[in-house]
């Protein structure tokens, strides 16, 4: 009887730790697949548009097709230049034959360059991109206050900026905590795992 409680501890403590590991692991996946339907298309585009705006539209459309059927990509890329610049960290972080194993597909110096070509274009054009739409149209209405020379907008803006600031910082000051409890439960539920699996072997043979 305590045998066989024994292993049904055993098996639950297993079940807890590696059920999220393998969650983590298909999410991975799916977003690798995203990223590898993403990168052929940025090379069909850079092979037959030889335009650098017309590339960028298309860019976009694609990254709106791919996020919109690809749940855990659109978590990891909120917008085009986030995989844009994911794709140029890859292309010339790995050799050549490390990409192609991973992504099927290999792109000329040629046309890395003109994708970072393209990243700064982007840059240049829309500089608050990469932001959430509620903090990109904050920086946007500074720039316009700027321009206009407008110090009471540009204040205004400043004050609702401090603010968002202040609740983010607070958000992310919980979320800490929030992680380091987390990591002590995944420690205390390894301990559990090892010390249940090394009762249950000894109580399996010394019986």
């Amino acid at each position: 009887m305590e045998e066989s409680i024994l292993v049904a501890v055993f098996l639950f403590a297993v079940l807890v730790f590696y059920v999220p590991f393998l969650l983590i692991v298909t999410k991975g996946l799916v977003a690798k697949n995203g990223r590898r339907q993403f990168f052929r298309s940025i090379k069909n585009i850079l092979h037959r548009e030889p335009d650098d705006s017309r590339a960028i539209e298309q860019i976009s459309i694609i990254y709106r097709q791919v996020s919109g059927s690809n749940q855990e990509f659109s978590k990891r890329y909120r917008t085009p230049i986030d995989i844009c610049e994911d794709l140029l960290t890859r292309v010339t972080g790995y050799t050549p034959f490390i990409f192609n194993l991973h992504y099927s597909l290999s792109f000329t110096e040629e046309e890395i360059s003109r994708l970072a070509s393209i990243i700064k274009s982007i840059e240049n054009d829309l500089p608050f991109v990469a932001l959430s739409p509620k903090h990109g149209n904050q920086l946007e209405m500074l720039k316009l206050a700027y321009d206009s020379n407008d110090s009471e907008m540009g204040f205004n803006g400043l004050k609702q900026l401090a603010k968002d600031i202040k609740f983010l910082e607070s958000t992310i000051e919980t979320k800490d905590k929030k992680n380091r409890a987390s990591i002590a439960v995944s420690v205390i539920g390894v301990i559990l795992t090892i010390a249940f699996g090394g009762v249950s072997l000894f109580q399996i043979y010394t019986n």
